[in-house]
């Protein structure tokens, strides 16, 4: 019984320590290396942020379960419209029964200028 209880610790203890090791490394871009800071020591290392703040991004992350990350999803897609027309639609379905579609429901979770960042930032993709 120890046996088990100690093996399933190490597991555990395994997988957070890979999952760390992992959000570590998983901001450097494709081809981008860890810069020198240079605050210690010579083997300091900064890792290079993505860059992903764009305003709105964060309350888009809602619609890339069923529009693709950043809005590219097959018939789905919505990266590239234009912000005005998204705005309309999403105002058009926060208006609507929510019991009719399941997109009038996230529309309504929105305030106006959540909506205006939301539709500014697929835009721009």
């Amino acid at each position: 019984m120890k046996i088990k209880s100690m093996k399933f610790k190490l597991f555990s203890t395994l997988v957070l320590l890979s999952l760390f090791l992992f959000s570590c490394t998983k901001d450097l871009l494709p081809g981008d290396k860890p810069e020198k800071t240079g605050i210690s020591s010579e083997s300091s290392l900064t890792l290079k942020a993505a860059p992903l703040d764009l305003p709105g991004r964060t309350l888009a992350a809602n619609c890339f379960q069923c529009h693709g990350t950043n809005g590219y999803a097959g018939e789905l897609k919505i990266a590239g419209q234009g912000a005005s027309g998204m705005i309309q639609e999403l105002t058009e379905m926060k208006a609507k029964d929510p019991r009719d579609n399941i997109m009038n429901v996230h529309a309504r979770a929105y305030t106006s200028d959540e909506i205006k960042l939301i539709a500014d930032y697929f835009s721009k993709q």
